[in-house]
């Protein structure tokens, strides 16, 4: 990730020019932190870029450009933006029918959103010359050098939308509102181009909120986008962007998508109620070949609810059941270093974290580390993702998520590993962790060093049906208090491959207590072999320890041999007997008797 990280010394250095970075006319950021830093760093080089301008312009008064929104201003607006250099956009509302071309070496700037306005009257007709990277934008930003600053665009619900740039490099975006497109177009849309500064811009009821297609170093700023019909933000094929500090709302497909990549940075923003996914990753769909490495999603929060509002008339909306607030949609064979690590997620009625099926055999480099996941609802759902890593990550259950399974599905050479969960509610159904397969898988995947709280007896579930290989299991302490079964269980054949597993099992009755240890289906397989101690309680007096081994299959004996226990308590009629595989206790009468069994499972020896 060499590429990737030398955005942060420049971030660091961004803190000094702060201040002076934020005099011009791009109001200021409402984000503290690095995202301010690096709206002002754009906006301090965009400064750099005008000072080199011979010329500058007042549209109004040197080609009577109408900014009183009584006549069509488009060919006085092109002719003005034509001239080229500091190009002023003084307060007013200028009318325009079709679009805006901004050449290279120019900077169009306005008086700032609610002053300067831009609005459609008419449907918007296509740029032959930028082909179908044309996609009825309003304004056009068509060379090096160029920006567009402090304007409001408003569409005016006509067949148009927002800025466009198409192969130009050095091209800044910032401090415009965009608006009143429905689902006509996208806000911005930049097509392969370099070395791009969108920041601070608001854009408010598009197609799109931005679409950034294989761009290549850019920076996406502290922008707000609310109530789009499709994708918020998102980013294809694109190599060496940073997307910061940008609040996302309403989407009727996604919210922050990266959709293949390389060396890209999705850091510190918040997105909220999208249809599909508040944080996504999709497959490279540009046709380049590329192989997509090091995407990573880090300290960004997501909320999903059942509901988002879309369009104009903000209308409630059910999101989808079959999605998450992180939703891995499709995988590019061979990447690798697709990252979310250090994510907030807040689910409310809908799956914290979801993957579709990735496809047999494809490579997906997801790595899930060190988020904290909150639902009240479905934890996740991870079907087939080849290698996937679910590492060091806070699942924590709120009330209602406790009848409702997580599900690890094929997880081919997949680890789940050192995840801790939490519910506040004791489950009652639906495993906290069930692995299992349909389909047959090639590696085996590793469970281990996880840790269940307050998960009752449905802490894990392991059944592969048609693995082809065992999982491993080892380490995992899946009861915090003991139960009937210690939090497990395993149907015939779905015996794994545990060592070092500790599990605290209890059975008890009245007078005498039984437990046929051919129940506790993670003791079955040839395999497997216990060491178990047994503690026995009587009418509360704690009993006498008994450690015992068991290799799978074999009869349960005391240390001595005997069968018999040396009793509980003062009284000698209290006792304990090991017959093939049923342990029984037996008390003084009418008095409950509890035996509670640590059982220390091994691989195989």
């Amino acid at each position: 990730m060499k590429r990737l990280w030398h955005w942060f010394p420049i971030a660091a250095l961004m803190c000094s020019n702060l201040t002076v970075a934020q005099e011009g006319a791009v109001r200021k950021s409402t984000v503290d932190g690095t995202a301010a830093y690096l709206s002002a760093s754009a906006h301090a080089i965009a400064r750099k870029v005008a000072k080199k301008f011979d010329s500058s312009v007042d549209c109004h008064a040197r080609f009577a450009a109408d900014n009183t929104g009584a006549t069509d201003a488009t060919k006085a607006l092109n002719r003005c933006f034509a001239a080229g250099g500091n190009v002023r956009l003084k307060a007013g509302i200028y009318r325009v029918s079709s679009y805006l071309l901004v050449p290279a070496n120019t900077f169009v700037t306005g008086d700032g959103p609610e002053s300067t306005i831009i609005q459609l009257t008419a449907n918007v007709p296509l740029y032959e010359p930028w082909g179908s990277a044309d996609q009825r934008q309003i304004v056009l930003i068509n060379g090096d050098n160029a920006g567009v600053f402090n304007l409001q665009i408003d569409a005016g619900g006509f067949n148009g939308c927002g800025i466009g740039v198409w192969h130009s490099a050095n091209n800044f975006i910032g401090g415009n509102d965009i608006w009143n497109c429905g689902s006509s177009a996208q806000g911005i849309l930049q097509t392969g181009s370099s070395h791009q500064y969108v920041y601070n811009n608001r854009i408010v009821d598009t197609m799109h909120g931005m679409e950034i297609w294989q761009v290549t170093h850019g920076q996406y700023s502290d922008n707000v986008i609310d109530t789009a019909s499709d994708g918020g933000f998102f980013e294809a094929d694109s190599e060496d962007l940073i997307v910061n500090g940008n609040t996302i709302s309403n989407c009727g497909d996604v919210g922050l998508d990266a959709e293949g990549g390389v060396d890209v940075i999705l850091i510190g923003n918040t997105v909220r109620n999208a249809n599909f996914g508040e944080l996504s990753y999709f497959r490279n769909g540009t046709g380049s070949g590329r192989i997509p490495r090091n995407v990573v999603f880090v300290n960004n929060t997501a909320y999903r609810t059942p509901a988002y509002l879309s369009g104009a008339a903000k209308a409630v909306s059910p999101t989808s059941t079959e999605a998450g607030a992180i939703m891995l949609s499709s995988s590019t064979d061979g990447q690798k270093g697709i990252v979310f690590s250090n994510n907030t997620i807040h689910a409310t009625g809908r799956a914290a974290l979801w993957a579709n099926d990735q496809g047999a055999g494809v490579r997906t480099g997801f790595e899930i580390v060190h988020n904290d996941f909150t639902s009240d609802e479905t934890m996740f759902t991870f079907n087939r993702a080849q290698g996937a890593v679910i590492k060091e990550n806070h699942l924590h259950g709120l009330p209602g998520a406790e009848i409702h399974e997580g599900e690890w599905k094929n997880p081919d050479g997949g680890a789940f590993v050192n995840n801790s969960f939490e519910y506040d509610v004791t489950k009652t159904k639906g495993y906290a962790l069930r692995y299992y397969t349909d389909s047959p898988i090639a590696t085996s995947p590793i469970i281990a060093g996880n840790a269940c709280h307050n998960c009752g007896a449905y802490a894990f579930e392991h059944d592969p049906y048609n693995s082809g290989v065992p999982a491993i299991v080892h380490d995992n302490a899946f009861s915090d208090a003991w139960q009937p079964n210690g939090g497990v269980h395993v149907t015939a054949n779905g015996y794994p491959l545990y060592r070092g597993q500790r599990l605290r099992v209890s059975f008890s009755g009245v007078h005498t207590a039984s437990l046929d240890l051919s129940t506790l289906t993670a003791l079955g397989g040839s395999s497997t072999h216990a060491n178990i101690t047994l503690q026995v309680w009587s009418a509360g007096a704690q009993g006498s320890t008994y450690k015992l081994a068991r290799p799978a299959g074999a009869a349960i004996t005391s240390n001595d041999g005997s069968g018999m226990g040396s009793g509980v308590g003062a009284n000698a009629s209290c006792h304990a007997t090991f017959s093939g595989t049923t342990i029984r206790l037996t008390g003084i009468a009418a008095q409950s008797v509890t035996g509670y069994l640590t059982l220390d499972l091994t691989s195989s020896r």
